[in-house]
């Protein structure tokens, strides 16, 4: 049997600068992959909030038309003080059942309970009082899980302030405007 001697072996193998290499391109991958991920994340939820929305909006209207009044309100207060529970939408789950369950708020903060759902309001109705336009109002956080009443706009980026809000009467798309 004849052998080559040591050096004449040519053993194949990657360098440290070609690891390197490789090393450096998975990591400008990932650097553009990763925030395109968060981005699509934060448009499924807004999205997911407007259909919820919209949803409550429709038990709201049908409730009104079989009732001919709409649900008592709470507000934040109440709403906290309830631990989340939207005492006034409640009336939409039982004994007809308008919706199968309230659904949560996906952009609760984290120091509200989980079980937060979507506030409901109803502005009182004084006739002297020209900006009454909505007898009805429904409100989540938004992106920036603040309740400030600003106005979310995705046109500012999926993560701009505001909160996500729809009000009786608008009828063709979820209304994102302040409270």
């Amino acid at each position: 049997m004849h052998r080559l001697p040591i050096r004449m072996i040519k053993l194949s193998a990657f360098t440290l600068i070609e690891l390197l290499i490789v090393v450096a391109i998975i990591a400008i991958l990932a650097a553009i992959a990763v925030p395109n991920f968060v981005e699509a994340q934060m448009r499924s939820k807004v999205t997911r909030v407007k259909s919820e929305l919209r949803t409550l909006r429709t038990a709201l209207e049908t409730y009104c038309i079989d009732t001919s009044k709409y649900p008592f309100e709470n507000g934040p207060d109440t709403a906290m003080y309830n631990m989340g529970k939207t005492v006034g939408l409640r009336r939409l789950t039982t004994p007809v059942a308008y919706v199968t369950n309230i659904p949560y708020d996906v952009f609760t903060p984290k120091y509200y309970p989980k079980t937060y759902e979507y506030t409901y309001f109803r502005p009182i109705y004084a006739p002297t009082y020209t900006g009454f336009q909505h007898a009805w109002i429904l409100v989540s956080f938004g992106p920036d899980l603040i309740w400030d009443g600003a106005e979310y706009d995705p046109t500012n980026g999926t993560m701009s302030a505001g909160n996500i809000s729809v009000r009786q009467g608008n009828q063709d798309s979820v209304d994102v405007a302040s409270r």
